[in-house]
């Protein structure tokens, strides 16, 4: 709408919705698809402390699927065979298409899916899953490096914020 002013969204310079162009920010479009693809849980509650962890790691830029319980989607021993196949598909086609180099697998402490699905969230079976689905990742393309992490949140009494570990896998 020729006229219309951008309204300040927070009070930053720069970013803000305009009533005939939507709502403008700062990030810039980059042509090029990122080589690595994060995977992670749908929770609301993790995805920014995610995006910071691998922005602290020098992964600026990454595919991202967030699906409910994450990696555990992608795992015949934790999901229906039609999640497994649609959500294989899925990445399968994301990663031929972006040519991803690098899959970030993230799970996390108290995770909703677990919780329904196997009436806990039991940070070993999670851990499992995530080494389950590197190893079929890694068989289906030949080269992919993998890793995976486990997010709690951290106490308090200790800074509060999330703490990312590294999940061992074989063959890394």
């Amino acid at each position: 709408m020729p006229g219309a002013r951008c309204l300040p969204a927070a009070g930053i310079p720069g970013i803000g919705y305009d009533a005939g162009m939507g709502t403008r920010v700062r990030y810039r479009f980059d042509p090029h698809h990122p080589e690595v693809a994060a995977i992670c849980c749908s929770d609301g509650r993790y995805i920014r402390a995610l995006e910071e962890y691998l922005a602290a790691r020098n992964i600026d830029g990454h595919d991202l699927m967030a699906l409910p319980g994450g990696a555990a989607q992608l795992c015949r021993e934790s999901a229906s065979y039609t999640s497994v196949s649609v959500y294989t598909d899925a990445l399968d086609f994301l990663m031929r298409s972006h040519h991803t180099a690098h899959v970030v697998l993230a799970a996390h402490a108290d995770c909703g899916y677990y919780r329904s699905y196997f009436g806990r969230a039991d940070r070993s079976r999670q851990e499992d899953d995530l080494r389950r689905v590197a190893s079929s990742l890694r068989d289906r393309m030949r080269g992919l490096r993998v890793e995976a992490v486990f997010a709690s949140p951290a106490p308090d009494d200790q800074g509060g914020g999330f703490v990312f570990e590294d999940v061992p896998l074989e063959g890394r």
